[in-house]
């Protein structure tokens, strides 16, 4: 099969959840508010449930509780909620397409910790970088899904050889099906209609240097989701097909204004903020 052809397959695949397509069809016109953002949330009593317990979390450090959407959107921000809800309903996803060899939980987790990464290194630099950057690692990997979903045999094969190998994913994924699930996450991404520099963060997530952009927060976001796929991995957070991990080069610390010295606070930091959300998430 050719990408092309998987590609044409992934517009069999469940379309992202209503309550985040509204979402995104506000985002993709500019037109998302506080009030419709409540508003589009509180039309899911579930959905508004989890928001809620997430906003009270240990994560965010509220003094106070909230206990409404709107509350929340003001304490917290537009964006805070707003990729909380997305991140809501991009879970149910990984858990309606599970594959029995793939610990789909697992792997739910390792995006988790890298949405949590990427978020704070790119906090450093801009706040709407971070939630960008906390959404790519949240989709980062949904290729893995679609491919698990559309392609058993093959990924069975693929985990498999890096198993037995210790060659690299993406260049297994390659000689087995002739693309990567970095590639198809893309795909899914445009599918969902994310915006174009999330795809890119997801296609270019194990090697930046391909990317071709000169924009600079399209370079920050793309080396966020990058070093934090690769944190994730280095913390043992949840599970990864390939648990390895290569060293971080110091150009790609240096897009996003890391010195080697502040590495182990923010891992430090890292770490604290992945248990906290992973605590609250799982209820």
């Amino acid at each position: 099969m050719k990408a092309t052809d998987l590609i044409d397959k992934i517009k069999e695949l469940p379309t992202l959840p209503t309550v985040a397509a509204q979402i995104n069809a506000e985002m993709r016109k500019e037109s998302l508010t506080a009030k419709s953002l409540g508003t589009i949330i509180s039309q899911d009593a579930a959905l508004t449930a989890k928001v809620l317990k997430l906003s009270n979390s240990a994560f965010y450090g509220l003094v106070r509780q909230v206990d409404s959407v709107d509350r929340a959107v003001t304490v917290l921000g537009l964006n805070t909620i707003k990729n909380l809800a997305l991140s809501i309903s991009i879970h149910k996803f990984f858990k309606k397409n599970s594959a029995g060899f793939i610990d789909m939980d697992g792997l739910w987790h390792h995006s988790l910790g890298c949405a949590v990464a990427a978020q704070t290194l790119a906090a450093r630099i801009d706040p709407h970088l971070a939630a960008k950057a906390f959404i790519c690692g949240i989709l980062h990997d949904l290729g893995i899904n679609v491919i698990a979903d559309q392609l058993p045999d093959e990924m069975a094969l693929i985990i498999g050889t890096i198993a037995e190998s210790k060659q690299r994913q993406v260049e297994v994924e390659k000689e087995v099906i002739g693309f990567s699930h970095c590639r198809v996450g893309s795909v899914l991404a445009d599918k969902w209609n994310f915006p174009e520099e999330y795809a890119k963060a997801i296609n270019f997530h194990h090697n930046p240097g391909l990317a071709k952009t000169t924009e600079l927060d399209e370079i920050r976001l793309i080396a966020a989701v990058h070093i934090g796929n690769k944190i994730a991995k280095i913390k043992n957070f949840g599970t990864s097909i390939d648990p390895q991990s290569d060293h971080i080069e110091n150009k790609t610390w240096g897009v996003l204004n890391v010195s080697k010295e502040m590495i182990p606070v923010l891992l430090k930091s890292i770490d604290t903020d992945y248990h906290n959300l992973l605590a609250a998430w799982e209820f």
